[in-house]
């Protein structure tokens, strides 16, 4: 009776099996192509993430770069049409020179129009390690001596902004993902076990975790941040500014897994298994711990 029932069903809907038969991360998937605001975020996160990686690759100029008569100079301008109104296939930039007023002491950037120099792509310029591991000296674009290509301008050192941006993503990227990583470990595990074992436990954990959320988190980085010594390396400061980042975003997590692992403790599965003797620490782990998980990471 039941394969025929089945069977009806299939000829009606032939969707239906497979619908059933998706994993998780199938579902996860159809309900994601189907948002356009998550399309356009991942989107936005993998170009991000690529500039990251590959941050040598996109950038014309080393982070040691400087040059003082460069300094605060504005973006330069990236031209398809010259000065005579003829087009150009291949885009190109103009030298810049700067003056200084001599009532204001105001530099004045003008650009040369009389000597084009066009942007070449893929060209050989500082050399770098690829991964940490690979040499190489090949960048996405440069220009000839003679002219610079600055895409966001420089600092009052003369450094490239554009190349400073793409390496300071890679520490901000990284720095996100390895605190985001502290935190799901630490708000997952607090959560499942404050809502697994529940009375004076629960209440406890759930106090504290409301006065840790109660703090303003801008206030609270700020303070952290400035008790951080000087003195210490960059690796350290990455290090301490990670954990600082996970230790005030914990919280949220360990509610909503908290509050999932409320209904899974009194499921037929999990009562199945404490009566035929499993611990608690393998119904948490096992059966309650990565279900809350996946649904609170997904969300």
């Amino acid at each position: 009776m039941a394969t025929a029932v089945i069977s009806i069903d299939q000829a009606i809907n032939p969707q239906v099996d497979s619908t059933l038969s998706e994993s998780y991360f199938q579902l996860v998937w159809r309900r994601f192509r189907k948002s356009k605001p998550a399309i356009l975020g991942g989107i936005i996160v993998s170009v991000l993430s690529i500039l990251a990686i590959f941050a040598e690759f996109f950038a014309p100029y080393p982070l040691s770069y400087t040059n003082a008569r460069n300094a605060f100079m504005p973006p330069t301008r990236v031209h398809f049409i010259d000065a005579d109104g003829q087009v150009h296939l291949r885009p190109f930039v103009y030298p810049v020179d700067v003056t200084l007023d001599l009532k204001t002491f105001v530099p004045e950037w003008a650009e040369d129009t009389d000597h084009p120099f066009p942007i070449h792509f893929f060209v050989h310029g500082w050399e770098y390690k690829l991964f940490w591991l690979i040499p190489m000296d090949v960048h996405l674009f440069g220009v000839d001596k003679g002219a610079n290509i600055f895409l966001m301008g420089t600092d009052k050192l003369g450094a490239d902004l554009w190349s400073k941006a793409c390496e300071a993503g890679r520490i901000s990227l990284t720095m996100s993902v390895f605190g985001t990583t502290i935190a799901v470990m630490i708000g997952a595990v607090v959560g499942v076990f404050s809502g697994y074992y529940g009375g004076w436990f629960d209440n406890v954990t759930q106090r504290f975790v409301e006065f840790i959320a109660a703090f303003p988190q801008l206030a609270l980085w700020l303070s952290l941040a400035a008790i951080v010594p000087r003195t210490w390396d960059s690796f350290q400061i990455f290090i301490i500014m990670s954990c600082i980042f996970a230790l005030l975003t914990w919280t949220t997590l360990c509610r909503e897994v908290r509050g999932k692992t409320l209904f899974l403790r009194e499921t037929d599965f999990v009562m199945a298994a404490r009566e035929m003797g499993a611990s608690d620490n393998r119904i948490v782990f096992l059966h309650c711990f990565p279900i809350p998980l996946a649904i609170s990471l997904s969300s």
